[in-house]
């Protein structure tokens, strides 16, 4: 900086038609400014200068550098809640590719569901997002990529949603989202409410007639809060336990005993029959014509597969009882 001063010095000194001309004063002035402006910039910190990342910390506690405008994110979980957020990652695995075959068609992939190292670093991700089940090595592989935040997996639909909404910097789209699936819930309660008494109790099977599994109504949002439906209290004690347990088995005869209105089966068509033609039959939801075949739509808990469900709940408990 000063010796740019000193030749702007040795021209004005030097140009004699400077001078002659009467333009001695405006040199001068002009070096005055120039002086003014090289201080004042030398004066400037670093916490001047506009970065584009910013300070986050992940479920873990970790404190991470993150784009405060990520522009290709590589979803390792939670694509459901970007799709629902209008965001469109750069790469996800097949798992989601499968699941949101239309709306991630120009989507890459990174390998089934463990990543390909060598596709994530092709890919180049600003930010790669996983849910805290993640193994730790494989979370220090990915780290050393691009900032992987990772995101808090048992908890309610709507507090993924906002814990992906902050991490990208989506709050308002989040805010709208919810507004929007208040309307529809309303309106899907208000059609059911002919078919369906206040209060009425139900439970989610997978499995097949060798063995049923029960799951936590956090894991099928489309059951317990968008259909409104209540846990039987025979889980209760499960979910005092453990209130995101899933894959915890029951045997036929202690279905019989539960006092439960309806059951969804989520399960293939060969077991659905099976347990149509088993001890099922015994059970007050089957007496009733309470039984319901669920399709792999329902198999997620996340926000996109939730709006999903808004546009078949009454269908499947118009059309889709056993007799």
């Amino acid at each position: 900086m000063i010796r740019l001063i000193l030749m702007i010095m040795n021209i004005i000194i030097n140009w004699e038609w400077f001078f002659v001309s009467g333009l001695k004063k405006y040199g001068c002035i002009l070096f005055l400014i120039l002086l003014s402006l090289s201080l004042s910039g030398c004066g400037k910190s670093s916490d001047d200068v506009k970065t584009d990342t910013r300070a986050y910390t992940d479920s873990l506690g970790k404190e991470l550098e993150i784009p405060k405008e990520p522009k290709k994110i590589l979803a390792l979980e939670n694509v459901g809640e970007l799709s629902a957020l209008e965001v469109t990652p750069a790469g996800t695995n097949d798992y989601f590719l499968n699941i949101f075959k239309e709306a991630l068609k120009d989507v890459a992939s990174v390998g089934e569901f463990e990543p390909n190292l060598e596709a994530v670093i092709k890919l180049q991700p600003d930010l790669i997002i996983v849910a805290d089940y993640i193994e730790p090595e494989q979370l220090e592989k990915l780290s050393k990529i691009a900032p992987t935040a990772v995101l808090k997996w048992n908890t309610s639909f709507a507090e993924r949603l906002h814990n992906v909404a902050e991490l990208i910097g989506k709050e308002q789209a989040e805010t709208a989202w919810i507004a929007g699936y208040e309307v529809k819930k309303k309106a899907v309660q208000e059609n059911l409410s002919p078919l369906v008494a206040k209060g009425e109790t139900a439970l989610l099977l997978k499995g097949n007639a060798k063995g049923l599994f029960m799951f936590s109504p956090i894991w099928f949002p489309g059951i317990y809060d968008l259909m409104g439906f209540a846990a039987p209290d025979a889980i209760k004690p499960l979910l005092e336990k453990d209130p995101y347990f899933a894959g915890e088995a029951i045997s036929m005869e202690a279905l019989a005993e539960y006092k439960v209105d309806r059951i969804f089966l989520r399960v293939d068509a060969a077991s659905y029959q099976e347990l149509i033609d088993s001890p099922l039959r015994n059970t007050p939801a089957f007496k009733n014509g309470h039984i319901y075949l669920l399709d792999e739509t329902w198999d997620n808990a996340d926000v996109k597969s939730l709006e999903i469900q808004t546009e078949k709940a009454v269908e499947v408990l118009k059309t889709n009882s056993a007799k």
